[in-house]
């Protein structure tokens, strides 16, 4: 269910439930109609589904990290959760926001620079994409950053 947005939580007693309640209702908006069913059948049956895409993420997390590892001026680090790879681009000489566009711009690869999350020395990757983009997003990387 990548990308659905749907969540939930439980709480030992109401007061908590209500508090957490009324701070939630003023950040986040409603899921749309399809997630909420959906999530229920995730949560009734989804335990096998999410064990397979684990293992999926997993290889494609580790095929990332290695093919990455032929761009000398990135440095990802490995995540112990989510899709996402966080990578040092200091060896490039530019900031995030710079790899950003130059990805972008000249070769077609979307990546989101970390100025918002704290680090102007780090890129976002996502790794929510077929073995094939991988590869083929690493080798557009590697033909401008060396």
């Amino acid at each position: 269910m990548t990308g659905w947005r749907l969540g939930y939580a439980a709480f030992p007693d109401k007061t908590l439930a209500k508090a957490v309640g009324s701070i939630q209702s003023h950040s986040t908006s409603n899921p749309v109609s399809f997630t909420q069913p959906g999530g229920v059948v995730a949560l009734d049956q989804g335990d096998a589904e999410a064990q397979k895409m684990c293992a999926v993420f997993q290889k494609r997390r580790d095929l990332f990290i290695e093919k990455l590892k032929a761009v000398k001026s990135f440095k990802p680090f490995k995540p112990n959760g989510a899709f996402y790879l966080f990578t040092d681009i200091r060896g490039t000489g530019l900031s995030g926001l710079e790899v950003a566009k130059k990805l972008l711009e000249e070769v077609h690869v979307a990546v989101i620079p970390c100025e918002p999350f704290g680090s102007p020395h780090h890129i976002r990757m996502s790794y929510a994409t077929s073995e094939k983009d991988i590869e083929t997003a690493v080798q557009r990387i590697a033909s401008i950053f060396k």
